[in-house]
């Protein structure tokens, strides 16, 4: 076992592996000025060698693997003037060399990895102006350089990952100017480098990971004029770059998520007209770009979610005529961009949440003449777009809350002749739509979501129409084609057409007094809900009122009386038939037929409660949190005889009824000093 090492002088050459795993050499290691040329692997993994590093003044080659994993050599490595070639890992994690890193200028390339994690390095890294290729990995995870990382212009490949990590850098970059690519991962994370970052002009493409997160520019981004290709993640959260971007004439493809979190941009976006290309993710997050959002017609693709966030344009939007599908997420909160949306007819389908929250658009809503589909939300939260809606005769598809809250079209809502499907909350709160009557046409199958009653799939829905039209207080009727084999109308209620679904009733139907048709078992979410006209609701014998869950629904384990009318409503009876086999209606108040337990008031009611002696439970949902925030019973008596009132109940008594009166000789209730429903 060798413990100490003395080469002697006039040995001219280092053989391969002479020293290969001698792990308990100790002490400095000095190469005489005989030696030419350490051979491969000739130190591999001298893991004891805790002293400094002294090279031959006369060394011209240090092979693969040399010094590979000396991790504890230390102090400043010179490099002699005489070393002409650097090869592959020839000091893969020497982490505890320091001081400045000079490579002379006869070495014309610096190998894979040769240096790769050499963390100690704590100065600055000096290359020669002839060398030419710097090798992938070469600099990987040195850390601790300092000041400006300069690439010689006699540089003409670097490998990839060649600078990955390297962190320390505090200055600016500079590139060869003959470099033709920058590859993958070359200077990811070298986040302290600062200034502007300028491509060389030879640059012809920039690949993968080349400068993600290298955060510490704060200046401007010159891309070069023969640039064609800007790989994925290229800039991913380079959040320092400043001012505008200008893509070259030449450029065809910007890769997924190239320039995602850029969000110090404050200037223009401009793209070339060769370019076809914009994938995922592209500029998601880009927050300050400004002005008007041009996508010319030659590009062909556009990926899901490229301009999410991207609220800081201000101008219009242009899309390319040439694109076949507008991808979710694409423009989602994009909430600058004002005028008109117009969708090019070559547009076949618009993704989920598209155009989600793109508050900013104040003009007209134009939609593609070959569009198929609309896809969830892909228009929600749009408040300001005006006039009217109008869905294409070939869209057989509107997705779940495709237009909700888009308060701003006070038009008509036309719909498709070709439509099949409507998704809940499709038009929920399109407040100023002025139509008269919804016209629902032969081809509509289906409304909501899949329920199977009675064997049969008859569907549920959530707030289809939910206030739409309030503020104009035109919207009376569905009209239904008499072709069509799944809905039907009737006195201007939509229903399914085998009458055991009420979907609809019209925001502003002027009846005072509404008896829902016999049949009806499944009442869909808001249903009636936003009608104000409405006083007395009479259900049908058909109807049973019980706690369930149902599909895409907004509240879980209610009754569908409450489903139905939820909040926003005058409801202030709900009566059952004397025919009705289940219930029995008291002044309004629905109870069940052997008048034991109270089942529902309505949630809109406001005047007096008597509960009659006798009645034993008041049910969980039988007063419904509508009494809590929006309207309040003025008053309601409990006799002796109610011994069961669920806690949940109570808190909905205690705040929705402005006051509560309960029988001296009720044994398990009364009123505490602040008029609340306790226990006793």
């Amino acid at each position: 076992t060798i413990k100490k090492l003395t080469i002697e002088e006039g040995i001219k050459e280092i053989k391969v592996g002479a020293f290969f795993g001698c792990s308990e050499i100790s002490g400095d290691l000095v190469i005489p000025d005989s030696i030419t040329i350490i051979g491969y692997a000739a130190f591999v993994n001298c893991k004891s060698l805790e002293g400094n590093l002294v090279l031959s003044k006369n060394l011209k080659e240090i092979h693969f693997g040399a010094f590979n994993g000396c991790s504890k050599l230390k102090g400043n490595l010179k490099l002699p003037d005489t070393l002409e070639v650097i090869d592959d890992r020839a000091f893969f994690r020497c982490s505890s060399l320091t001081g400045d890193l000079v490579i002379p200028n006869n070495v014309r390339s610096i190998g894979y990895a040769a240096f790769y994690r050499c963390t100690g390095f704590n100065g600055s890294l000096q290359l020669p102006n002839q060398l030419e290729t710097i090798e992938g990995f070469a600099f990987e995870g040195c850390t601790g350089f300092k000041g400006d990382l300069i690439i010689p212009d006699s540089v003409t490949s670097i490998g990839d990952t060649a600078f990955q990590n390297c962190s320390g850098f505090d200055g600016n970059l500079k590139l060869s100017n003959h470099l033709t690519n920058i590859e993958k991962y070359v200077f990811y994370k070298c986040s302290g480098l600062t200034g502007d970052l300028v491509i060389p002009d030879n640059v012809e493409s920039i690949g993968t990971y080349a400068f993600t997160q290298c955060t510490g520019f704060n200046g401007n981004l010159k891309l070069p004029n023969k640039l064609t290709k800007i790989e994925s993640f290229a800039f991913y959260q380079c959040t320092g770059l400043t001012g505008e971007l200008i893509m070259p004439d030449t450029l065809k493809e910007i890769g997924e998520a190239a320039f995602y979190e850029c969000s110090g941009f404050n200037g223009e976006l401009r793209f070339p007209n060769q370019l076809t290309n914009i994938e995922s993710f592209a500029f998601n997050k880009c927050s300050g770009f400004i002005g008007d959002l041009i996508i010319p017609d030659s590009v062909t693709n556009l990926g899901n979610t490229a301009f999410q966030s991207c609220k800081g344009f201000n101008g219009s939007l242009k899309i390319s005529n040439n694109i076949s599908n507008i991808g979710k997420h694409t423009f989602f909160r994009c909430s600058g961009l004002i005028g008109d949306v117009v969708i090019p007819d070559n547009v076949t389908s618009i993704g989920d949440s598209a155009f989600y929250e793109c508050e900013g658009f104040t003009g007209n809503l134009i939609l593609s003449n070959n569009l198929i589909t609309i896809g969830n939300s892909a228009f929600s939260g749009c408040t300001n777009i005006k006039g009217d809606l109008s869905i294409p005769n070939g869209v057989t598809e509107i997705g779940q809350a495709a237009f909700q809250g888009c308060t701003g079209f006070d038009g008509e809502l036309i719909l498709s002749n070709n439509l099949e499907y409507i998704g809940n909350f499709a038009f929920n709160q399109c407040q100023k739509l002025k139509n008269t009557k919804i016209k629902i046409p032969a081809s509509l199958k289906k409304i909501g979501e899949d329920y199977t009653l009675d064997g049969v799939n008859v569907g549920i829905g959530s707030h289809l129409a939910y206030n739409l039209g309030s503020s104009v207080g035109n919207f009376e009727a569905f009209e239904v084609d008499e072709n069509n084999q799944y809905f039907k109308s009737v006195d201007g209620v939509l229903y399914t057409k085998d009458g055991k679904r009420l979907v609809s009733y019209p925001t502003c139907k002027k009846d005072e007094t509404y008896e829902i048709l016999e049949g009806v078992k499944l009442m869909d979410q808001m249903s009636i809900s936003s009608n104000t006209n409405v006083k007395t609701l009479i259900i049908p014998d058909s109807l049973i009122i019980e706690q369930k869950t149902f599909p895409g629904f907004t509240v879980e384990n209610d009754i569908q009386i409450n489903y139905a009318i939820y909040s926003h409503n005058s409801v202030q009876n709900i009566e059952a038939k004397e025919t009705n086999p289940n219930y029995k209606s008291i002044d309004g108040v629905l109870y069940t037929k052997d008048m034991k337990e109270v089942v529902s008031i309505a949630s809109g009611r406001t005047k007096a409660v008597t509960i009659p002696d006798g009645v034993e439970t008041i049910r969980e949902r039988a007063v419904y949190w509508n009494q809590i925030y929006y309207k309040k019973i003025s008053n309601m008596y409990i006799p002796a005889s109610v011994v069961n009132i669920p806690d949940a109940t109570i808190s909905r008594i205690n705040s929705g009824v402005i006051k509560v009166e309960v029988s001296a000789d009720n044994p398990v209730f009364t009123t505490d000093a602040n008029n609340d429903l306790v226990r006793k």
